[in-house]
């Protein structure tokens, strides 16, 4: 057995929970920043962590499915849980990450055709609806505008998700977003070059979609323009949303939305444990 693939050869759909837990035990680190990614044979890895879970892979799975091949995403082969750590074997995506490369240093050319895939991809997601909000198989809303903490609940309706934005700008006397949430679409919501891999021919695969879900089209803009002009992906952010473009009829809500990352950013940001939202 080749040690830096410890399940080379094996049918993945066939392995247990047990032998996944060993393999990522002796395989191959190659990435430990907040969850594990190991790889397990020459081509697949398990990614592994306490917020590592089904949700994330339902999103890829769904994605995957229904997009018909027009944005690449990993495929996934398990997911399960062992002693409160998560764990999703999926593609090892022979290529690099987009921020192993400074956004400044990269030639114009390239910058373009990255953007160009990047915008390509959020168009494709755009175009799959839902009726309820949230990651795909009704779960609970993480990351990105519902803090660190999760939004604490799922949400049944877009207007059932109305009054945990309320409460949030409510704190600050931001207004309200009170018949703002029309229609739903996929949204990734951590679009950041450490989530973006160009493969040795040059296309971009999407990864890490454990915040991704069904939500007005207005939230991944307002997560893209959340970034701040020293986070390393801040041009990178400005290009993207430069050629996605900027409706009007959005521009009320994404100001909204804004705000309520900015009472994210401070000391109320788990105030909707306690509020019952």
């Amino acid at each position: 057995m080749d040690p830096r693939f410890p399940l080379e050869g094996r049918d993945l759909s066939a392995v247990s929970d047990a032998e996944f837990v060993q393999a990522a035990n002796i395989g191959t680190l190659i990435s430990c920043n907040g969850t594990k990614i190991v790889r397990i044979t020459s081509t697949a890895v398990l990614k592994i962590g306490f917020e590592v879970g089904l949700q994330e892979a339902l999103n890829m799975e769904y994605v995957s499915t229904h997009s018909n091949g027009q944005i690449r995403v990993p495929h996934v082969y398990r997911t399960f849980t062992s002693k409160n750590i998560g764990y999703i074997a999926m593609d090892y995506i022979d290529g690099h990450c987009l921020d192993a490369i400074p956004w400044s240093e990269r030639t114009t050319q390239e910058r373009q055709n990255i953007v160009l895939q990047v915008t390509e991809g959020l168009r494709c997601i755009r175009s799959l609806r839902h009726c309820q909000p949230g990651p795909v198989g009704q779960g609970i809303p993480m990351g990105g505008i519902f803090t660190v903490y999760g939004a604490g609940r799922a949400f049944q309706t877009a207007a059932d998700m109305e009054p945990w934005f309320n409460h949030k700008l409510g704190i600050i006397g931001a207004g309200d977003v009170t018949g703002l949430f029309k229609e739903l679409v996929m949204c990734h919501m951590d679009i950041s070059r450490r989530n973006l891999v160009l493969d040795k021919a040059g296309k971009l695969w999407f990864l890490d979609w454990a915040w991704a879900g069904f939500y007005p089209q207005a939230f991944e803009k307002a997560s893209l323009l959340h970034k701040r002009v020293e986070d390393p992906d801040f041009q990178f952010a400005q290009d993207v949303l430069r050629e996605l473009g900027y409706c009007s009829s959005e521009e009320s809500l994404v100001g909204l939305l804004l705000s309520v990352f900015q009472v994210n950013d401070g000391p109320f940001q788990g105030s909707h444990l306690t509020q019952g939202c």
